[in-house]
């Protein structure tokens, strides 16, 4: 089986400095459909580098804000990638349907077709964010839709809860991040131990691969172990 990669791509030009760190928050929060930038995503860059090195496909989730340009595009098609909408407002249909009618006005971004959702209902992280979580929603509009919204933002406190539902959804997944995991479930041999038997989900955010090297060890860390024991590792599309 496989280690399906999640990348929600948050923040447009990172957060490993304080000066990128004020510069994605203002156009997150004031120019999120700005599409010509100096310095954007350069981070996100270095990762799909990174991933397309090693064979590794993922899906890669954009806000509205991080829509990919034509660099990004290249690297992603390159890799054989996957590509969506990570949404933000979903405070209902209507809103939905506007930040997707939005992003398919990116070039390249019209015939993207599956969407997760931007942050898990505790905080509000952005002027455009709505902050509730509410999946079963999200699987509703979906299948109104012909959308795909393969994969819950559910933390997995054990192996058992990496699992896939009798309709091809992941509700709970393992993320990168060592500070998001569950207390009780951190070890990524447990993950790997589990893909050797199903297909499992693990997420993790370009600007915390580029701003924490925790993050990025263990992302490497994964990769290594995953290529040495045989288990790809894929987008939601190759499953």
């Amino acid at each position: 089986m496989a280690i399906i990669l999640r990348v929600d791509v948050d923040k447009p030009y990172g957060k490993h400095t304080l000066t990128r760190r004020i510069a994605s928050k203002i156009k997150e929060d004031f120019f999120p459909l700005w599409k010509l930038h100096t310095g954007y995503l350069t981070h996100l860059k270095e990762m799909i580098i990174f991933c397309n090195n090693q064979g590794v496909r993922g899906t890669f989730y954009h806000r509205l804000c991080t829509a990919p340009n034509q660099e990004i595009l290249n690297l992603l098609k390159e890799g054989g990638h996957q590509f969506g909408l990570h949404l933000e407002n979903s405070k209902s249909k209507e809103s939905f349907l506007l930040e997707w009618e939005n992003f398919h006005s990116f070039p390249n971004c019209l015939n993207a077709k599956t969407f997760s959702k931007h942050g898990s209902g505790v905080h509000k992280l952005g002027k455009y964010h709505y902050p509730i979580y509410e999946p079963e929603k999200y699987i509703q509009w979906a299948n109104e839709c012909g959308y795909e919204y393969p994969s819950g933002n559910g933390i997995a406190s054990c192996a058992s809860e990496l699992y896939e539902d009798e309709n091809g959804y992941y509700p709970n997944l393992f993320w990168i991040e060592p500070s998001y995991r569950h207390q009780g479930f951190r070890n990524i041999d447990e993950v790997l131990f589990v893909a050797k038997k199903r297909n499992v989900v693990v997420l993790i955010h370009p600007c915390n691969f580029k701003a924490d090297s925790e993050t990025r060890d263990d992302f490497f860390l994964l990769i290594k172990r995953a290529k040495s024991e045989k288990i790809p590792v894929i987008s939601f599309l190759n499953q």
